[in-house]
């Protein structure tokens, strides 16, 4: 599956869903490989990692954090929203998950 950026974004990073375009006029801020990034071929599971990396950020992980638990797919995405909507520190939660 190829991974396009989309000529119709406003610049605003929307994510990636799987099955669509990551949407981002500054991708390269994101990859921070020095080379503008156009096209980026995911697997599947891959797609799924980054799914779940995007739905831990937008409930508050840190970037670190959310990359770890993401990659983890033992660990309950669920519970791990949860954990922080409910106020819990982001450090007790990931100890809490692990």
């Amino acid at each position: 599956m190829s991974v396009e950026r989309s000529p119709e974004s406003d610049g605003s990073c929307d994510g990636f869903v799987p099955g669509r375009e990551w949407n981002c006029r500054n991708c390269e801020e994101h990859f921070k490989g020095g080379e503008s990034v156009s096209t980026i071929v995911l697997t599947e599971d891959q797609q799924v990692i980054a799914w779940r990396e995007i739905c831990l950020i937008e409930a508050g992980y840190t970037m670190c954090v959310a990359a770890e638990l993401a990659e983890d797919t033992s660990i309950d995405l669920h519970r791990a929203v949860e954990l922080l909507e409910s106020g819990c520190p982001e450090q007790l939660a990931l100890e809490i998950l692990r």
